[in-house]
């Protein structure tokens, strides 16, 4: 009986030691996610204060914003900040815009939060931009997989001045458009155009025809000469025959 006793003791001194044990991993795991209990976004404080310095959420784009008193970080504190911030506004610009994206392929759009939970460089950091920015990179997104090539140019639109007002102001410079990052650079020639440019450009300077004298010989049937070649040379008149009196 007491050996029995002696082992049931023991299994739940183990049962009791892998518990505590989950336990902690489990809220080990919610810290670094930034999902409390509830199954929400918890709040987190930026991640490793050491590189937010206790800024998170509205507060952080407040700092970046130069708003007054709302940290007693200096500027050149600030500054050295701002440049892990960049990395922080630009996931949450193309994370915007690619939600939008999922969206509307899926048939389905919801109304974007102005927070999102983001990785830093040392854990999670809650990234907060103006709801009325945050609508604009979604409905961008969702407007670029459209087949109306005006729409797809629009959300282009949309996505770069977006994106250049909240770097404009956090005081970030944007050294290329949202746009050529997430669609690729779509105003480009085909290469057949490209290839085409010299010459036009070249047969223009030699006395080439002009568009409109071009469009005019097209037109009414007659030969236009290439640039370059030779004159055709005229046709020999030949008199008719002298009428005899």
């Amino acid at each position: 009986m007491i050996i029995f006793l002696t082992i049931v003791g023991a299994a739940l001194l183990a049962l009791l030691v892998v518990v505590v044990y989950l336990n902690d991993r489990v809220n080990e795991l919610e810290r670094r996610t930034g999902f409390g209990p509830g199954g929400g976004t918890a709040v987190v404080g930026g991640g490793d204060d050491n590189t937010w310095r206790g800024l998170s959420g509205k507060r952080l784009w407040d700092a970046m914003a130069g708003k007054k008193g709302v940290t007693p970080l200096a500027d050149a504190d600030l500054d050295a900040l701002r440049l892990s911030y960049e990395g922080v506004l630009s996931q949450h610009i193309e994370s915007l815009f690619r939600s939008g994206q999922s969206d509307a392929r899926r048939g389905s759009a919801v109304q974007p939060t102005a927070v999102k939970t983001l990785a830093s460089p040392r854990g999670t950091v809650q990234s907060w931009i103006p709801l009325n920015h945050a609508n604009a990179l979604y409905r961008a997104g969702m407007d670029s997989t459209k087949a109306d090539i005006y729409e797809t140019e629009r959300a282009r639109m949309t996505l770069d001045e977006t994106a250049q007002v909240l770097y404009a102001q956090t005081g970030l410079s944007l050294s290329q458009p949202f746009s050529d990052l997430l669609l690729g650079n779509g105003g480009e020639l085909a290469p057949a155009a490209t290839a085409e440019a010299p010459m036009l450009a070249g047969a223009a300077g030699d006395g080439a025809p002009s568009p409109s004298t071009t469009a005019g010989a097209l037109g009414s049937g007659a030969a236009v000469p290439l640039a370059g070649a030779p004159p055709t040379p005229a046709s020999p008149t030949h008199p008719g025959p002298s009428s005899s009196s």
